[in-house]
């Protein structure tokens, strides 16, 4: 339903472009097929074995109900593990 939402996004990522560092990876929330303000998480890969976590909490604001939210990430080439998006609606819109 319409309303404020706040999502929280974590994972654990490693790289899997050996020879390619420096490597940055991004991983955006998606809602309705546009980006949500501030909902990025991103690294910059120095070595090949490094592993990372990366993550982001942020509110946002739903007007049509339903609608869909993804994660889309902006590079191929990583490995995502431990991944939890949590979404809770906070209240109704001002």
């Amino acid at each position: 339903q319409p309303g404020i939402y706040q999502a929280s996004f974590h994972s654990t990522v490693s790289c899997q472009r050996r020879g390619f560092i420096p490597a940055s990876v991004a991983v955006h929330l998606f809602q309705g097929g546009a980006p949500v303000a501030g909902a990025i998480a991103s690294h910059t890969f120095t070595t090949s074995r490094e592993v990372s976590t990366i993550s982001f909490n942020v509110p946002s604001r739903v007007t049509n109900a339903p609608t869909t939210i993804q994660m889309v990430p902006e590079n191929a080439g990583f490995t995502f593990t431990d991944s939890a998006l949590t979404v809770i609606r906070l209240g109704d819109t001002p």
